[in-house]
């Protein structure tokens, strides 16, 4: 991104400069006495362009620039210091955004090889539904390449119609829609549904052989989500012991001395407590080398540090 802004929009040129060699230079405190001149106005487009490459890369909205605080920290720095309003940040990112699709698609129109594309979804926080597209191929040095090209939001109702809509306007734009090989979804029903209606369309056209299967690893998950259920509730209450574990480095280092005391494997601290099988099959893991010795030292271990819910969290 950086080398797309360096190259397509004049003001961030200077950005390369000033990341890498931000160590090596001194750092100058501002006066407020000091004449305003055309020198610093361009400093500020810098900064505001280096805010841009920040909001994009952190993925927030241009609206938490006016947050009062963050405003207020550029003023403790330099009184002076002017940042764009939020509606030319939007301006700004719709630019930038439209010029990198150019870029993709220019791109994409160079790569000789089928491409293979994969669905993902999602549901925001404002219930909002979302599809990424990422595209994949083999280059002519048989390396493997990945691209996200698009990220869209799929319309009301959600399903198999619309996203089949979506897809078709992704790969249009990027002018793909002969040369895709395969497709790999999420092994839901609205995606297997879109995909199948891809497949009629492109058999319809005599376009080439094209397949779409589901993703392995979420069928894997699914599996394994399956047959821990009867497991559910003792995976929970592993999770909140856990938890107060990570979130506890003296007990936390408590916990290693007596496994490493009693030979039964070395932990290394944060411990995964996420919801995926990785996370389940940690936590069973845990319950599988901790025997009764490790049980009765770290109750003495709690009760003598005074630290009661832990015990409870422990024994139970």
């Amino acid at each position: 991104m950086g080398r797309h802004l360096a190259n397509r929009h004049p003001g961030y040129d200077k950005s390369g400069d000033a990341v890498s060699n931000s160590a090596a230079r001194p750092i100058t405190v501002v006066k407020k006495s000091q004449p305003q001149g055309k020198a610093n106005q361009v400093d500020y487009d810098h900064l505001n362009w280096l805010l841009v490459r920040w909001l994009v890369l952190a993925a927030l909205p241009p609206s938490i620039l006016e947050e009062k605080w963050l405003v207020n920290s550029y003023k403790f720095l330099n009184p002076c210091i002017q940042l764009w309003p939020s509606d030319k940040y939007r301006t700004v990112l719709d630019e930038v955004f439209r010029s990198m699709r150019e870029d993709v698609r220019a791109l994409l129109e160079q790569v000789s090889s089928k491409l293979s594309i994969t669905l993902d979804f999602w549901t925001s926080f404002e219930q909002i539904y979302y599809m990424s597209v990422t595209c994949q191929w083999i280059d002519e040095n048989w390396c493997f390449q990945k691209l996200l090209i698009d990220i869209c939001r799929i319309p009301y109702p959600c399903g198999g119609t619309e996203i089949y809509r979506s897809l078709v306007k992704v790969l249009k734009f990027y002018n793909i829609e002969s040369r895709i090989l395969s497709c790999t979804h999420d092994n839901s029903t609205s995606a297997m549904h879109a995909c199948h209606t891809l497949k009629e369309d492109l058999d319809g056209q005599k376009i080439g052989p094209f397949c779409y299967i589901p993703c392995a690893a979420r069928t894997l998950n699914a599996i394994i989500d399956d047959g821990l259920r009867s497991a559910k509730q003792v995976i929970s209450k592993i999770r909140e012991f856990v938890i107060e574990l990570n979130a506890s480095p003296v007990i936390s280092e408590d916990f290693i001395q007596i496994s490493t005391a009693y030979q039964e494997g070395i932990w290394k601290f944060p411990l995964d407590i996420s919801a995926r099988w990785s996370g389940n099959y940690q936590m069973l893991d845990l319950v599988r080398k901790v025997d009764q010795k490790i049980i009765l030292a770290f109750q003495y271990q709690c009760f003598s540090r005074q630290n009661l819910g832990l015990e409870w969290l422990f024994v139970h």
